[in-house]
């Protein structure tokens, strides 16, 4: 009896949660007269979750840090709306592509150098900006939606990269697992993933 609970003490915490994912989406399927993990529900799962799942990855390596951004539920809005403007006003592709992943790092670094220059928590920061950006959201739309379809059509090369499937499989699982493996390897294998944990 010691020895299996000296075992079940040495397993890392990865092992606990996946048990748990399993005993979550096992009690889903049940009540769920078993269409929870029917191909059309994972399908749409597939779609949908991939692109919160990308942005948990680079809030994790925050909460690693020992910080945090509370503004990132206003940045992605921001950013959509700047892409959609942009792709709107007749820019291509890949410079509205570019040009939102500035604008994205601009943010970011905003909040870098408020947090750091400033010696504010990132907390207070990142809920002062939160608010900033989403404001500047809603008087700059109106906060009446743009839908995306009329300016990047199922041809576009953007939608063949990051809304086809790939072998049945929606392509955004295979970005999020890729960039899940990247940033896994950066924190367990690189120089820089040392100086997160320590830093945190």
């Amino acid at each position: 009896m010691e020895s299996k609970r000296g075992f079940m003490l040495r397993l890392p915490s990865e092992v606990y949660s996946l048990v748990i994912l399993i005993g979550l989406l096992t009690i889903f399927t049940i009540f769920s007269n078993y269409r929870f993990l029917s191909y059309e529900n994972l399908r749409a799962l597939g779609r949908l979750l991939p692109d919160l799942g990308v942005v948990a990855l680079g809030v994790a390596m925050l909460m690693i840090a020992g910080e945090f951004d509370l503004s990132i539920s206003s940045q992605i809005p921001l950013c959509s709306y700047i892409m959609i403007t942009l792709l709107k006003s007749g820019f291509g592709e890949i410079p509205s592509l570019f040009i939102t992943f500035c604008v994205g790092a601009i943010l970011g670094l905003i909040n870098a150098v408020i947090t750091i220059r400033g010696r504010i928590p990132s907390f207070i920061t990142t809920l002062g900006t939160m608010l900033l950006w989403r404001g500047v959201v809603y008087v700059w739309s109106g906060m009446m939606p743009i839908p995306l379809r009329p300016y990047l059509p199922e041809t576009s090369i953007l939608a063949s990269v990051f809304v086809s499937e790939v072998f049945g499989v929606p392509i955004q699982i295979v970005w999020f697992g890729a960039v899940a493996v990247v940033l896994g390897l950066i924190l367990h294998r690189h120089r820089l993933g040392n100086w997160v944990y320590a830093t945190g």
